[in-house]
């Protein structure tokens, strides 16, 4: 199906049009590289269409969206690529030719985008051709180099290496996108910092450089199928353009440092990495259009989803090669100082007179304390990881696990009413984050944690609090207790929390 825009008769007028406001020209004044820029510009407002319909398709279906991380991608001329995926080659090239001009021609006048090197950059492309072909959701990653590698010239039999500054008549099918700029810093030092009310704890970084990563998007065409996905790349700017103070000390270096930094990291791919400033300069690039990749995507998300525990679902990132492998760093970093998330939030809850810690360090005990009239008479009636075993051997705590992992309950005890001792008349049943308070730790740091009462003989659930959203600020909480009356034993369900700081003071509420 021919797209409404390759009409003959609206095409030549709309490479009129643009022949005469881009330049002041008509078609006859025009040299070849304004043709081509005008017959692209009017190709680039037909792939814009199906662009804004693709993308407002994904807000509706809300799929989950690849990010290809690449340091280069190595994509071939746009003009002619465009118009085969879009099947209109034939029809423009015939449109072209009852104006005069030769498809082709104009073809050779836009210079291969100097963003890739050899198969690790056309592997790249490729791939993003794929899934927009096979209309898949996905963003590729990388940076917009101003000169990419160079241009190769022979002389004397020697290779001599020159600029390739194929921006120079500027890029007629990328659009800038500002309003999605993200920061990224450098260096610099760390302050932690310690919140009394939360207990959490910050990492916040200082004394930094920055720059203004700006993205700039690539359409992605997809074969005869109206799908347009995006190559993102970042180009750096400064974040204060000119120190005017720096300039009017005499300080002049000090006056454009931040335009050299921005300069300095988008300026080609691979720069020479032979001595320490080339290797610092890489791990610059990568970092740079990394985490401004990551900052973006996370972006996107939180625009649409509230649960940030869900991004997996909804995101995921393809790293070509090694070079984008620090994005594994820079996503715990943004998780947990951004986000806020503890270094092993848990997906799913598990049972049976049961804590589930959403992190390893924090560690939750379950103990039971048996009662003679009400008070704690002996220090061996509590049940607790140091004393697994109760001396009449029918409370038996089933170990303690330190970080919640594996599979069923993380802990357990078992209580056989019938053979204990008549001496005893209730047991009490607690849990308590352990060195709670030296480690700045409480309940409502922790996610998806409950204890629960289950009747072993029919796995009946009898009781159940949730020890995350109903006790923030609380390191430990009385669950409830079992006691005799008349001969039989009840169960009574409490729930209070405390901020006992260990078991020995929560004890000591019953001697």
């Amino acid at each position: 199906m021919i797209n409404p825009r390759f009409e003959k008769k609206a095409f030549k007028k709309d490479v009129e049009q643009n022949v005469k406001q881009l330049f002041r020209k008509t078609v006859d004044e025009a040299s070849q590289q304004e043709l081509y820029q005008a017959v692209s510009y009017v190709v680039k407002d037909a792939i814009i269409d199906d662009w804004i319909a693709t993308q407002k398709q994904y807000e509706k279906d809300d799929p989950k969206i690849v990010y290809y991380m690449s340091m280069e991608f190595l994509l071939g001329r746009a003009l002619g690529n465009n118009l085969i995926n879009m099947t209109a080659y034939k029809e423009v090239k015939e449109a072209l030719e009852e104006m005069g001009l030769n498809l082709n021609e104009l073809e050779d006048q836009e210079p291969d985008p100097a963003l890739g090197n050899g198969g690790l950059g056309r592997l790249a492309a490729c791939f993003l051709d794929s899934l927009a072909s096979l209309g898949y959701a996905a963003y590729g990653c990388g940076i917009r180099y101003r000169y990419g590698m160079f241009k190769q010239k022979i002389k004397d039999g020697y290779q001599e290496e020159k600029p390739d500054n194929w921006l120079k008549n500027g890029n007629p099918f990328e659009l800038r996108r500002p309003e999605y700029a993200k920061e990224v810093r450098f260096g610099g030092n760390i302050r932690v910092e310690y919140d009394d009310k939360t207990g959490d704890i910050r990492f916040k970084q200082e004394n930094y450089e920055s720059v203004l990563a700006v993205p700039y998007d690539y359409p992605i065409v997809g074969y005869d199928n109206h799908i347009v996905n995006t190559l993102r790349i970042w180009d750096a700017e400064p974040i204060v353009d000119f120190q005017l103070d720096s300039f009017d000390r005499g300080d002049y270096h000090k006056a454009v440092e931040q335009q050299n930094l921005a300069k300095t990291i988008v300026e080609v791919l691979y720069p020479n990495d032979n001595h320490y400033a080339g290797k610092e300069l890489r791990l610059k690039q990568q970092y740079f259009f990394v985490s401004a990749s990551l900052q973006a995507a996370l972006t996107k998300y939180k625009k649409h989803h509230d649960d940030i525990h869900k991004l997996p679902e909804k995101m995921t990132i393809q790293m070509n090669d090694t070079h984008p492998t620090v994005a594994v760093a820079e996503l715990m970093r943004l998780l947990l100082d951004e986000e806020g998330l503890g270094w092993d939030e848990a997906p799913q809850p598990k049972g049976l007179l049961s804590l589930f810690t959403g992190k390893q360090d924090i560690d939750c005990d379950a103990s039971a304390i048996l009662l003679k009239n009400g008070r704690l008479v002996n220090r061996e009636d509590l049940v607790y990881f140091g004393n697994l075993k109760h001396k009449t051997g029918t409370v038996l705590h089933m170990g303690d696990n330190l970080t919640g992992a594996g599979e069923g309950d993380d802990e357990q005890i078992v209580i056989d009413l019938a053979h204990v001792p008549a001496e005893y008349d209730k047991i009490v049943i607690v849990v308590n984050i352990y060195h709670a308070l030296k480690r700045h730790q409480h309940f409502g740091m922790i996610r998806n944690a409950f204890i629960r009462l289950v009747d072993d003989r029919t796995q009946k659930e009898i009781c159940r609090y949730n020890l995350t959203d109903s006790y923030p600020d609380m390191t430990a909480v009385i669950f409830g207790e079992v006691y005799r009356h008349n001969g039989e034993w009840k169960f009574g369900a409490i729930g209070q929390g405390t901020k006992d700081p260990g078991l020995g003071e929560l004890s000591a509420r019953y001697q």
